[in-house]
């Protein structure tokens, strides 16, 4: 889940960071909506197809010898709950290299901080509740929290948004 986020990233930053540095507000946000949904829109359905078939696919490749059925299904059921993370890993790198662009790296390490309690406090809870596949789905859902919180302060309007009604005088708040 890492490799095609990051690689994803790593091509997008500098068409935003050119944007900022022309101060391009309009063509940045309607580039930043495209490419978040165009992403996580194709992450969504790779995603699902890969929920659809995850018991399959976990039997074809381990069941052999020691690894039984009832193996298989819990190691499905943790990969199940792992994959629900996808697009929102996906739009979280995406938003983060729009925040670097923007230089508004700050702002991540708070994030990266109640991202860490949340964890900690849904792996503690969800795991007595639903065993491995309880922390799986913990992350998974700690990713959808980051990523909505990211997604509001990036796109939001007004004082606090960085990407709020910028015009070629005005960078975002809170923008360097």
């Amino acid at each position: 889940m890492a490799i095609g986020p990051g690689a994803l990233a790593i091509t997008i930053l500098p068409g935003f960071s050119s944007m900022v540095a022309a101060r391009d507000w309009e063509r940045m946000r309607q580039s930043l909506r495209r490419i978040l949904s165009g992403s996580m829109a194709v992450a969504g359905v790779a995603g699902v197809l890969l929920i659809v078939f995850s018991t399959p696919i976990v039997r074809l490749t381990m069941q052999r010898g020691a690894f039984t059925s009832a193996d298989t299904d819990a190691v499905a059921s943790v990969q199940v709950c792992s994959l629900l993370q996808l697009p929102f890993i996906l739009g979280t790198t995406i938003l983060m290299r729009v925040l670097s662009a923007l230089k508004a790296n700050r702002v991540m390490l708070p994030f990266s901080g109640a991202a860490l309690v949340v964890s900690t406090g849904l792996n503690y809870a969800w795991m007595a509740r639903l065993g491995v596949a309880g922390i799986a789905l913990a992350a998974s859902s700690v990713q959808a929290l980051v990523f909505t919180a990211l997604a509001i302060l990036v796109f939001r309007r007004g004082p606090r948004g960085f990407l709020r009604d910028c015009d070629a005088n005005r960078a975002p708040s809170g923008w360097k």
